[in-house]
């Protein structure tokens, strides 16, 4: 059976009707059961699935015709795309159009390959005419709203990126393309509106991260503190267990190191991951207590950004590039952990000097320096052991 066609094995002819074809499978089927014979049940019923779905027919009669002339070309044409030698695919493409022009891969193919070359005219109106006989294909929309966005054409993005939305609103990604056009054009506000027609209307999971973030820097951007603050807090519910909190985490480090560390939302992203992490995990303890030093020598409050986006990219499926759940874990300095402030330092130094000797003062100040933290758990447990003992004494004695 295996080297049979869908039709060989159903013992039909290839014009045959859904009628025929349904009569033939469940003939076929009464003869090879699933009980006896598995795998010719398992056979026989992905031809019959197939060969009943009128998109799959076309496209498996596309391949078994001409000896499997159609996948070879198509597969050489799309490994010339995948290489970027879009015009080598073209000429392949076109080829295979002469024979084959009801094939929409062909000609999806060709308009994206016109797109990537910059003939926004020919693969507007390809991509056009696939969207009039595939309406509801999501990838030929998104094709469109590309060509519409980097020809500067903001108000023809906008509505098809609103089309996006219609055909997939439960997708965080369209609402993303829509916020990311009025950025485009400045129009703050309606970024935030966009972003927000997904997230006020649904519990934010781990796929909204991108939007959260975006919406983080647009709040920050526009001088909105308790809206991003109340945006920091939503970040923070988004987890559902440790895996998810780590993934969260991960992608807000990511943040911080692809934003200069004098972003005036860097400080925002710090305290989400510090509220996070509780001091859990000590290796991103011990680089954020890193980063806030680096903040603070370089003045990061002093300088603004109108950096409103957040640093991730599309792919050409608007899937967000890198995974969010399980991508960049990162690992971190864990050097600076207890280190103190330099100035703090000085000062003990100088009063252990007066104290005792200028030497000893330069031990203790080098001590209190790379030793702070400990230091002042110490202290704060010296405290709480002396507070108990008053208050045993006031109740005892």
């Amino acid at each position: 059976m295996n080297n049979l066609t869908y039709y060989e094995l159903l013992e039909i002819e290839q014009s045959a009707s859904q009628d025929e074809i349904k009569k033939a499978y469940f003939r076929k089927i009464r003869m090879y059961s699933n009980e006896k014979y598995p795998e010719e049940f398992k056979q026989l019923t992905k031809a019959y699935e197939e060969l009943m779905n009128e998109e799959q027919r076309a496209v498996y009669d596309r391949s078994i015709q001409n000896g499997g002339e159609y996948d070879l070309l198509l597969n050489q044409a799309l490994n010339y795309k995948n290489g970027s030698e879009y015009q080598e695919a073209i000429n392949i493409l076109n080829d295979l159009l002469i024979n084959y022009s009801d094939s929409p891969d062909v000609r999806y193919h060709l308009a994206d390959c016109y797109f990537e070359l910059g003939w926004f005219t020919d693969a507007k109106t390809a991509i056009q005419e696939l969207i009039f006989d595939y309406p509801s294909v999501i990838e030929y929309h998104f094709l469109l709203f590309l060509i519409y966005r980097d020809q500067q054409e903001y108000s023809k993005a906008i509505a098809q990126a609103n089309k996006l939305i219609k055909l997939q609103p439960q997708s965080p990604y369209p609402y993303r393309h829509l916020s990311d056009v009025y950025i485009n054009i400045e129009e703050y506000d309606n970024a935030i509106k966009a972003l927000e027609r997904r997230l006020s209307n649904c519990t934010p999971g781990l796929e909204d991260m991108p939007l959260l973030i975006d919406l983080l820097y647009l709040t920050n951007g526009q001088g909105r503190g308790e809206y991003c603050t109340r945006v920091g807090e939503r970040i923070k519910r988004v987890p559902q267990n440790d895996e998810e909190k780590q993934a969260v985490i991960n992608m807000l480090l990511n943040q911080t190191d692809e934003i200069d560390i004098t972003h005036s939302c860097l400080p925002q992203i710090v305290r989400i991951i510090q509220d996070m992490n509780q001091n859990e995990n000590m290796e991103i303890s011990n680089y954020l207590h890193d980063l806030e030093q680096r903040m603070e020598i370089n003045g990061y409050n002093k300088v603004e950004t109108t950096d409103y986006s957040s640093q991730s990219n599309y792919n050409k499926n608007g899937e967000v590039a890198a995974n969010v759940a399980h991508e960049n874990n990162t690992n971190y300095n864990a050097s600076y952990a207890s280190r103190g402030s330099i100035v703090v330092a000085i000062i003990v130094g100088i009063i252990f000097s007066f104290i005792g000797t200028p030497v000893v003062g330069i031990i203790a100040g080098f001590i209190y320096y790379f030793f702070a933290e400990a230091i002042w758990n110490m202290i704060g447990c010296l405290v709480a052991i002396i507070i108990v003992i008053a208050i045993a004494g006031a109740i005892f004695f």
